[in-house]
């Protein structure tokens, strides 16, 4: 699983794909997030859950708290969780 600990650069929303930006502090660099790329055939669940992150990591960033980002593995960008 692919980790991130530090400031959000920035949280992008479009139509269908979201993604989201983190300054690694171990690194001091930018790392990459999905938070999705498709809103066909999701769960409401996932949906849900997907839609507090965005809140959660738009909070942190204007706010400049330190966030936490996991992805699915160690070679996907897709996010599996999230926390401040």
């Amino acid at each position: 699983m692919a980790t991130a600990t530090g400031p959000v650069n920035c949280v992008l929303i479009t139509t269908g794909v979201s993604y989201v930006s983190v300054q690694d502090t171990a690194t001091n660099r930018a790392v990459p997030f999905i938070l999705w790329n498709s809103l066909d055939g999701q769960p409401s669940s996932t949906w849900e859950i997907e839609n507090m992150w965005v809140s959660m990591l738009k909070d942190a960033r204007n706010n400049g708290k330190v966030v936490t980002v996991n992805s699915v593995s160690d070679t996907s960008a897709i996010i599996s969780s999230v926390q401040i």
